[in-house]
Parts: structure tokens; C-alpha cells; sequence
């Protein structure tokens, strides 16, 4: 057994084939979702995306505001209280920030801020 092995087996991760299939799912049900007005599909589209492009706990997005996201220049998301409580910078590609800026706009049409403090999700 060599030293990664213990690490990550193909149980503990998702591969491509299935990373894709699940994205193109969730699109489906979030357009379904957007005619219909209902938010759940949408928001679960945007958390699953967002997870898979970062790579954060689902706790570390439960926690963040709106005003941890920076979508400016070098696009990245300031997360306070990881694992062990650390803080860290994570960036992300033009694909996600396309998608938040999307997101924020469709919280915006529903009625809900997107302030600094508010909640991401």
C-alpha cells in the first residue's frame, strides 16, 4: 500500500463522468425551477456548483455572507472559519463567477439582499 493510498479511494470522490451528469441534472431542475418560481432547484444548483468549483465544506458555504464573495479582478471567496477555525482564500474560475453573479441576481428578483452580512444561501 503506498502512502496515498489510505487517502482517496474512488469511493470517497465523484469522478468526471458523474460530476457531469449530476451538473447537467441540477441545470435541468434549475430551469424547471425558474418558470415555475420555485427556489430550492435553483439554490441547489448553485450550492452543488459552487462546492465543486471551490472545493469548500458544505458547513464553510452554509457560513458565508454575500460579502465574502470577491468577484472583482482575481475572483475568490474569503472563507472565516474553516476546518480548525482557520481562515483562507479560495479562487475561482470566470465559469463560477458568471454563475454568482447570476445567483445574486435571481436572490436580488426574489426579495432577498445581497448585502455584504446577508447570508449566501
Amino acid at each position: 500500500m503506498t502512502n496515498f493510498q489510505w487517502v482517496l479511494g474512488q469511493d470517497k470522490f465523484l469522478g468526471r463522468r458523474e460530476i457531469d451528469r449530476l451538473r447537467k441534472i441540477l441545470i435541468e431542475r434549475e430551469k424547471i425551477a425558474r418558470r415555475k418560481g420555485s427556489k430550492v432547484a435553483v439554490r441547489d444548483w448553485f450550492i452543488v456548483n459552487f462546492i465543486l468549483f471551490t472545493g469548500l465544506r458544505v458547513q464553510e458555504v452554509v457560513d458565508l455572507k454575500c460579502g465574502d464573495i470577491n468577484l472583482e479582478n482575481h475572483a475568490c471567496v474569503f472563507v472565516r472559519n474553516g476546518k480548525g477555525g482557520r481562515q483562507r482564500v479560495v479562487w475561482f474560475n470566470g465559469e463560477l463567477s458568471r454563475h454568482i453573479k447570476e445567483y445574486f441576481v435571481w436572490k436580488k428578483s426574489i426579495g432577498e439582499e445581497i448585502r455584504d452580512d446577508a447570508p449566501l444561501i
